[in-house]
C-alpha cells in the first residue's frame, strides 16, 4: 500500500507544483504599475514620470509639476506552465491560461488650505493568482508486489491555490522647493489566501477486497493592516536620483481556517505490511494568523542623453526568519487517539533585484520603450512543501527566479496619452527533488526523469490611458492653440 500512496504522490506533485510556484509568493517584483513603469519593468525608483510613483518613489510627487489621473485600462496576460520529462524522457506535463492582469488606478490632488502640499491616492493589485486544477487517474494490471494477481486502482486529485492582496493608498509630499523631494505613502492592505488538496485513492485487488486512501488539507488566511513606503527624490538635470525605503507589513486583523483529514480503509490485516484503518478529521476556525514580509530598500537613476533617458533601478529585500503563518490547535486522532499538532509556516531569504529601461522620444508626440528586469525568488531552497503532507508545511512548493523583458510605445495628444505595450516573463528551475519519490525498494515510481524541469512565461498586455486635470487639460489644449499660430 505503500506504493500506492507513492503513486498518488507523484501525479500530485506533477499536477501541483506549477500553480504553487507561478503564484510567485516569494517573487516580489512580480507586478508594475503606472503605464510607462510597467514599459520600463519597474526600472523607475530614481525616475518616475507618472503616478505609478505612489508604489516605486513617493518623495517624485513633490517634483512632478502636472501628475495626472492615471489609469490602466485594460491589462490581459498569458500563462503557460511545463513540466519537461516529468514522466520520463520527453513526456512532458503542460497548462496554460488567459485572464486579466493586475491594474493600478491613481489621482492627485491638492487641499486648498495645505498649501505647499501635494497628495495623491492609489488603488493596486499587488498580487491576484488563482489555480483550480483536477486530474482523475486509472491503473489496471499487476500494480503492487504485495499482491499476487491482477490490480485495479483510481483515484482523484484536486488542487485550488488561490492569492489576492489589493492596496489602498494615500500618498503625501510637501513642496520643498530646489532640487530634492520627500514623500511618504501609507498602504491598506488586505490579503486573503487560500490552499486546498484533496487526494482520493480507490483500488480493487484480486481477492475482491476494496481499498480506499483519501487526505485532505485546507488551509485559509485573511489578513488586514498597514504598510508604509518612504521615498526621497531628486533632480540634477539631466540625472534623476531617487532612494526608497518599505516597511515591512503591520498585521492588525488576521484569522486562518484549517481543516486535516485522512481516511483509510477496507486494508487487508491479514498483512503486517498493510497499516489499519484509520479516521482523522478537524475543522478550526477563527485562529490567530500572521503574515510578515521584509523590509527593502531601492535605489534608482535615470539620465537622460539627447532624445533618450536610461534608467536603472535595484532593490533589496531582507530576509525574513522562519515564522508560523498559522497553527491549529493540538487535537487527537478519532480512531488512533495519537495526539496531532498541525502548522503552516513561512521563510524568505535576501534577494536584490534590478532593472534597466530606456525611453527614446521621437518628437513631442511619440515615445518608445524598452526594458530587462530581474525577479529573483526568495524562497529557501530547502522547505517542506504544503504538497508533502507532513505535520509541518510552508506556504510555497517551488522556487524560481524569473527574468522579465518589456517595451511599447507612449501617444501622447492634447487630452490624454495613451499607452500600448507588452512585457515577457520566463523562468526555470530543476524538480528531481519533487518527482523522483522511490518505492519501498528504492526504485522511482513510473521512471521519473531526474532531467524533469519545471518551466513557465508569461505574457502581459497593456492598454492604458492617462488624462490630466482639469486646469491640466486647458494648459494642454491652449498650448496645441498657440502652436498652430492662433496665439
Amino acid at each position: 500500500m505503500r506504493r500506492v500512496i507513492n503513486v498518488a504522490g507523484v501525479l500530485l506533485a506533477f499536477l501541483t507544483a506549477p500553480p504553487a510556484a507561478y503564484g510567485q509568493a516569494g517573487n516580489h517584483w512580480t507586478e508594475q504599475y503606472g503605464n510607462r513603469s510597467m514599459l520600463l519593468s519597474g526600472a523607475v525608483i530614481g525616475s518616475v514620470s507618472d503616478l505609478g510613483l505612489v508604489f516605486y518613489n513617493p518623495g517624485r510627487l513633490g517634483l512632478i509639476e502636472e501628475p495626472a489621473f492615471v489609469l490602466t485600462a485594460k491589462g490581459y496576460q498569458w500563462d503557460d506552465i511545463r513540466l519537461e520529462n516529468a514522466l520520463g524522457e520527453g513526456v512532458d506535463l503542460k497548462d496554460s491560461g488567459f485572464g486579466g492582469a493586475p491594474t493600478l488606478a491613481a489621482g492627485a490632488f491638492t487641499v486648498p488650505f495645505l498649501e505647499g502640499h501635494r497628495f495623491a491616492y492609489a488603488f493596486l493589485t499587488r498580487r491576484r493568482d488563482d489555480n483550480d486544477f483536477f486530474l482523475r487517474f486509472e491503473r489496471s494490471g499487476d500494480l503492487f508486489d504485495q499482491f499476487p494477481g491482477d490490480d485495479y486502482f483510481s483515484g482523484t486529485v484536486e488542487l485550488s491555490n488561490s492569492l489576492k492582496e489589493d492596496w489602498i493608498g494615500l500618498t503625501w509630499a510637501p513642496v520643498i522647493g530646489g532640487r530634492w523631494s520627500l514623500g511618504l505613502s501609507t498602504f491598506y492592505y488586505h490579503l486573503t489566501r487560500k490552499s486546498h488538496l484533496a487526494l482520493d485513492m480507490r483500488g480493487l485487488i484480486e481477492t475482491d477486497e476494496v481499498i480506499v486512501n483519501a487526505q485532505d488539507r485546507t488551509f485559509k488566511l485573511s489578513d488586514h493592516g498597514l504598510i508604509w513606503k518612504a521615498g526621497l527624490a531628486g533632480v540634477f538635470h539631466p540625472v534623476s536620483v531617487g532612494i526608497t525605503v518599505t516597511s515591512p507589513r503591520v498585521s492588525i486583523l488576521a484569522s486562518g481556517r484549517v481543516q486535516y483529514e485522512d481516511l483509510r480503509a477496507g486494508f487487508g490485516t491479514d498483512n503486517d505490511e498493510m497499516p489499519d484503518d484509520l479516521l482523522v478529521n478537524d475543522v478550526q476556525r477563527n485562529l490567530p494568523a500572521v503574515t510578515r514580509s521584509p523590509w527593502a530598500v531601492g535605489a534608482g537613476v535615470g539620465v537622460e542623453w539627447g532624445r533618450a533617458v536610461i534608467h536603472l533601478a535595484g532593490e533589496w529585500y531582507s530576509a525574513v526568519p522562519k515564522y508560523t503563518v498559522a497553527e491549529a490547535e493540538p487535537f487527537e486522532g478519532q480512531s488512533t487517539g495519537e495526539v496531532i499538532e498541525y502548522r503552516i509556516v513561512e521563510e524568505l531569504k535576501s534577494v536584490v533585484n534590478g532593472a534597466v529601461g530606456i525611453e527614446w522620444h521621437r518628437g513631442e508626440r511619440w515615445s518608445l520603450f524598452g526594458s530587462f528586469a530581474t525577479n529573483g525568488s526568495a524562497t529557501p531552497a530547502e522547505r517542506s512543501s504544503f504538497l508533502e503532507l507532513l505535520d509541518e508545511v510552508s506556504t510555497t512548493t517551488v522556487r524560481a527566479d524569473f527574468l522579465q523583458g518589456g517595451g511599447g510605445f507612449v501617444v501622447s495628444t492634447s487630452y490624454f496619452d495613451l499607452t500600448l505595450g507588452a512585457n515577457y516573463s520566463w523562468a526555470s528551475d530543476r524538480l528531481n527533488a519533487l518527482l523522483n519519490l522511490p518505492d519501498e525498494g528504492d526504485d522511482p515510481v513510473f521512471g521519473g526523469d531526474n532531467n524533469a524541469r519545471f518551466v513557465a512565461s508569461r505574457w502581459r498586455f497593456l492598454f492604458g490611458f492617462s488624462f490630466p486635470f482639469g486646469d491640466q487639460l486647458l494648459d494642454r489644449a491652449k498650448g496645441d492653440t498657440g502652436g498652430n499660430g492662433s496665439g
